[in-house]
């Protein structure tokens, strides 16, 4: 059953978002996130103005934009791919904010660790815990979702892929999250949308059956 529903939900991107996740958080473990940290951020983004404001574009996109434009085109097209995808999201949220102030609030985010920070001028850092990223989940979450609507067609998979990993990285970038915390996100945004889709799959497998025995 399992091997069914995954190759018609995303087989490609998911594998690639649970590995970009995995390898985050493991070379963080590892390495140590401070130094990870200082090798993934393109600091001279920073300086340059359209750099600055991609990076600033991205991680907006992430913080809900992309996700309430998803929830409204999805419930249009899809009744349970949507159903999936809002329950999700509020898996998403209530995770991200029981890691971050109750079970990983220790787990601080860059502003609060490193007293010289390198930042774009009055921009302020973020200073309390960052375990997991909800940006990082949020767009993975997203990602999925549509990717899942529009069909197995790889190039909207490489597409999702490339703009989740964006999103998440343009959080390090501007100093907000280590990156074991948007590797947390990722893995995160993986299971919320799978766990529910696959419920929903099963439901309508479960339907179907019913009807096919019926006639």
């Amino acid at each position: 059953m399992l091997k069914l529903y995954f190759r018609n939900s995303a087989p490609m991107a998911t594998f690639s978002l649970l590995i970009c996740g995995l390898l985050l958080g493991l070379s963080a473990f590892f390495w140590g996130d401070k130094y990870v940290f200082d090798g993934l951020r393109p600091v001279g983004m920073l300086h340059n103005p359209l750099g600055l404001l991609g990076l600033r574009g991205l991680t907006i996109l992430g913080g809900g934009v992309a996700a309430t434009l998803t929830l409204v085109w999805l419930s249009r097209h899809s009744l349970f791919i949507w159903l999936a995808f809002a329950l999700g999201w509020i898996t998403v949220g209530s995770c991200t904010a029981l890691g971050k102030h109750i079970f990983f609030k220790n787990h601080l985010r860059p502003g609060a660790v490193i007293s010289e920070l390198h930042l774009p001028p009055g921009f302020v850092p973020h200073k309390g815990p960052g375990m997991p990223s909800g940006h990082s989940a949020e767009i993975t979450l997203t990602a999925l979702a549509l990717i899942t609507a529009l069909g197995r067609r790889k190039i909207f998979e490489f597409g999702g892929v490339i703009l989740a990993l964006a999103v998440a990285l343009s959080r390090v970038a501007l100093g907000q999250h280590f990156p074991s915390q948007v590797g947390a996100g990722i893995l995160l945004g993986c299971l919320a949308f799978h766990f529910w889709n696959f419920l929903f799959f099963l439901y309508q497998r479960h339907r179907q059956n019913r009807f096919d025995i019926a006639l």
